[in-house]
């Protein structure tokens, strides 16, 4: 339940720990007795009702109430709500609650019956007792999730870019039916839920890291994704495909795109390759033929797939994929499965689980911004730039971001920050990164401005005023990675690698 690829956060990690305790003592029986299951989950049930707590009475009517008869679904709304809310004592949304995705809304009467819960069954003693157990989980992990992010990565020759506040994080639960996995995103944070299993699930892990690095493509060449969405007529008969699939071309594009993309990158031959190019064809993912020669000649150039995206999508000939897609047998979906795949467009649960503003690959809480919205295409743009270094491209893209007084704006001057930083001009850089301290209310943003405010101030020789940003940094850093940092810049100075 802890994140990689960083050491864990115990405060980003309570609500989802919370949450899977409340709805076990209520009365989720997924499989409870299979031999797979976590040794953890039987024992902390036993220690709710041991503690007798009066809630306990009010939080299985409200479960009984809710609960989805069919188990994955079940399972899929209670951990879009945990990653909807923050901690203890209040375990408040995290974004406001007119802006809350389906789920969220559906089970906000959920949150007093967890903070009784909480304080009535010292939820906080427990969570100490048993995290060391969701520790050894997590490791388990870590070698696996730097592969797959230097697979991917290389494959696709781009470098992981975190400063317009996206995220990756992978949580283990020990608490759900095993074998689980649940991926989500929130706006600009992805999410890999992963229950207790013989191996580590990194195919499934892998599958969500290639969300995060493609789906914001799509966001950014959205007109020409729109100009190819007359395809996505030939996926209504596919049974059993997705409905959120279904109903939505950009993301039916990029699935297609992941799924193609990982039988480039597999080990099997040829033959096996075109068999299961023709069984991802017949569940429905359209595409997945033309992006899976279009890999083929992507893999015969240079450039990176920044680049290349708006060229493959752009010579993508609708006439010829109609011809192509015209006989195409679409096989019927699992009496089981009732058309849900095991894990697709960043969800395993209904569309509500993502809600517009995150289907839209922006930010929460900033549903004012469409994913059409001239600010936002501007700090993608400005975003490309930067990873290139092409600094003065960058500049003007976040200048002219920051002129639409949008929802954005602290994006804009953080990143106008950064630039300002790579270019040498500490001062101007100084300047950008105080602006995004006053304006910005994203507690990443406020803990990595403070945290390179510190990095120039140790460089100027300030080490007084540096350690005071290292310390307000460790206040709002929320992802492990930004407390580390923060860390080592109470512990030492910062110094720049010479070149």
């Amino acid at each position: 339940m802890a994140q990689r690829p960083a050491p864990a956060s115990a405060d980003s990690t309570v609500p989802l720990f919370v949450v899977m305790a409340a709805v076990n003592a209520a009365g989720y029986d997924a499989d409870l007795n299979s031999p797979r299951n976590s040794s953890v989950r039987n024992q902390l049930r036993q220690d709710i009702e041991k503690a007798a707590p009066p809630c306990l009475r009010d939080l299985r009517v409200f479960y009984a109430a809710r609960r989805n008869p069919n188990p994955v679904r079940d399972l899929s709304q209670f951990i879009s709500f945990a990653l909807l809310i923050g901690g203890p004592p209040d375990f408040a949304f995290r974004v406001r609650e007119d802006e809350l995705p389906a789920e969220g809304t559906a089970l906000r009467d959920l949150r007093p019956l967890l903070a009784a819960l909480y304080k009535e069954a010292r939820l906080d003693e427990l969570w100490e007792k048993y995290r060391p157990a969701y520790e050894r989980e997590l490791s388990r992990y870590d070698d696996g999730l730097a592969r797959i992010m230097l697979e991917v990565n290389g494959y696709l020759r781009i470098t992981s870019s975190g400063f317009l506040g996206r995220s990756f994080s992978i949580y283990v639960d020990l608490l759900g039916a095993p074998g689980q996995v649940n991926a989500r995103s929130f706006g600009p944070d992805y999410y890999v839920v992963c229950s207790t299993a013989a191996q580590p699930q990194l195919d499934q892990v892998r599958h969500g890291y290639l969300h995060y690095v493609l789906e914001p493509m799509a966001v950014k060449d959205s007109t020409l994704v729109r100009g190819k969405a007359t395809l996505g007529e030939f996926a209504q008969a596919a049974h059993a495909l997705d409905p959120v699939l279904r109903r939505n071309f950009r993301l039916l594009l990029t699935e297609s795109l992941i799924r193609a993309a990982e039988l480039r990158m597999s080990p099997l031959s040829p033959v096996t390759r075109q068999q299961k190019l023709q069984d991802i064809l017949s569940e429905g993912l359209i595409l997945a033929p033309y992006f899976y020669e279009a890999l083929e000649q992507f893999e015969k150039q240079d450039a990176g797939m920044r680049i290349y995206y708006p060229e493959m999508i752009e010579k993508m000939d609708v006439r010829r994929e109609e011809k192509r897609l015209t006989n195409v047998a679409f096989r019927a979906p699992s009496p089981a499965g009732g058309g849900v795949p095991h894990l697709t467009a960043m969800e395993a649960a209904p569309a509500q689980a993502l809600g517009p503003a995150a289907e839209a690959g922006q930010p929460s809480g900033q549903a004012a911004a469409g994913a059409d919205s001239e600010e936002q295409r501007l700090l993608a743009q400005a975003e490309d730039a930067l990873a290139r270094q092409d600094f003065a491209v960058a500049r003007r893209s976040f200048q002219e971001a920051l002129e639409k007084r949008g929802p954005l704006r602290d994006h804009a001057v953080y990143g106008l920050a950064l630039v300002a930083s790579q270019e040498k001009q500490p001062e101007l850089a100084k300047n950008y990164f105080q602006q995004a301290l006053d304006i910005s209310k994203s507690p990443r943003l406020l803990a990595w401005s403070n945290i390179y405010l510190g990095r120039i101030l140790d460089m100027e020789q300030s080490r007084e005023l540096a350690l005071q940003h290292y310390r307000q940094a460790l206040v709002t850093a929320e992802e492990p990675v930004a407390r580390q940092a923060a860390e080592r810049g109470l512990q030492a100075p910062f110094r720049r690698e010479s070149k």
